[in-house]
This record gives C-alpha cells, structure tokens and sequence, in this order.
C-alpha cells in the first residue's frame, strides 16, 4: 500500500511532480522555479473599469436595462415620431445600441459627443428618455410586472436628476 505523500507527489495536479522540470525552465531562463510555476497558475484577470452605479443599483441589477428597452420599444413602436427629427438615421442609431446592459453604456450614448452628427443624435436620445422618464415611467412600472416597484421609482429619480444635469 502506498503512502499519503506518495501518492500526492505522483498525482498528475501535485506541483511537487512539477518541481523538477520547472526547475530545468528555471536555469534556462534565469527566473526562479517557484517565479515560474507562480506564473503558471495565475489566470488574467480582465481589467474591470468603474462604472457609475446610483446607490439604489443593488436593490436590482435589472433596472437600467428595464429602462433602457422600455425606452427603445416606445422609439421602435412609433411612438416619438413628433421627437425624431432624421427619422432614418435615428432608427440606424436605435438599432446599434440596441441592447444597452447597463448603466454605464446608457449614460455613453446619452453624453454629448464631438461629432455633430453624433451629438445631435445623442441628444435626441436623451430628450426622449427625459420625456420617457418624466411622463410614461410611472404607469409603465404599474402595469408591468415589476415586483420592486418602490426600488424603480426610486431609481427613476436619481436618473432624472443625472438626466436634468445633462439637459
């Protein structure tokens, strides 16, 4: 019967079966072995950026991206015609930033941009979410089935306070 630690050193995940060809790496490249087998085991991280979370934003993950497709419906269902003013090139623009995910990618197409064909339709987008959010939000959550209506009205002030910054 085999020992505990023998069976541990031969085992294919043991870092101590590792040892000795790493070490061979090691004078070949100058590093340490332990350097080197550190190395390995590190997986990469990708780099997350900050976005800007509201403070409400843990109550539901969900809420930005609500708002955003319940905006894009009312744009899609004809319903801002009196708003758009280049209908096309709007509804090309809609249909790129289509699947907005979360906070941070909404307020991007909502920010001014440097290219005047892209601000103005920036801008139209953010006065339609301006209206959305003023006038349609409040019977949307009522007669939706959003089950944290409270956390949603909520949510719905502090975007229009960062909405009114903008305006």
């Amino acid at each position: 019967m085999a020992s505990v630690t023998h069976s541990i050193e031969n085992s294919p995940t043991s870092t101590m079966s590792q040892a000795p060809k790493i070490k061979q790496e090691s004078i070949s490249i100058g590093m340490s072995w332990k350097a080197i087998l550190r190395k390995k085991n590190q997986t990469k991280r990708p780099n997350q950026k900050l976005t800007p979370r509201l403070s409400e934003s843990i109550k539901s993950k969900n809420i930005p991206k609500n708002v955003a497709k319940a905006i894009i419906q009312q744009i899609l269902n004809n319903n801002v015609q009196e708003q758009i003013e280049e209908e096309e090139e709007f509804l090309k623009f809609i249909n790129k930033h289509r699947k907005i995910q979360n906070l941070a990618y909404l307020m991007k197409i909502t920010r001014p941009h440097k290219l005047e064909k892209l601000n103005k339709l920036h801008k139209q987008f953010r006065q339609i979410c301006w209206n959305f959010l003023k006038k349609q939000y409040v019977p949307y959550i009522f007669n939706s089935r959003i089950k944290n209506p409270e956390g949603h009205l909520q949510y719905r002030n502090q975007l229009m306070k960062v909405f009114a910054q903008k305006q």
